[in-house]
């Protein structure tokens, strides 16, 4: 009974995970491969857009999601257009 609830827990987060990848590369306008190298690390760079849409999905800024700083929200004020 254990193994089954693991495996069914294993199953729930893959689905979450799937879900929001598909969610997230939606909203970045890139297809699931290219997400893929992205969080894998293996693509180097990204535009500055897709680094603000980024940092608006996790919601962090853009200086954590490069590597500046090590907290992930501004404490400074936020301005939208």
């Amino acid at each position: 009974m254990w193994i089954f609830q693991g495996i069914t827990t294993v199953m729930a987060v893959q689905l979450i995970d799937k879900t929001f990848v598909s969610l997230a590369t939606d909203k970045l306008g890139i297809d699931k491969s290219t997400y893929g190298r992205m969080e894998s690390g293996a693509t180097k760079t990204v535009s500055s857009d897709i680094l603000i849409k980024l940092s608006e999905l996790y919601n962090v800024t853009t200086d954590y999601i490069l590597g500046i700083s090590d907290v992930p929200e501004s404490r400074s004020a936020k301005f939208k257009q």
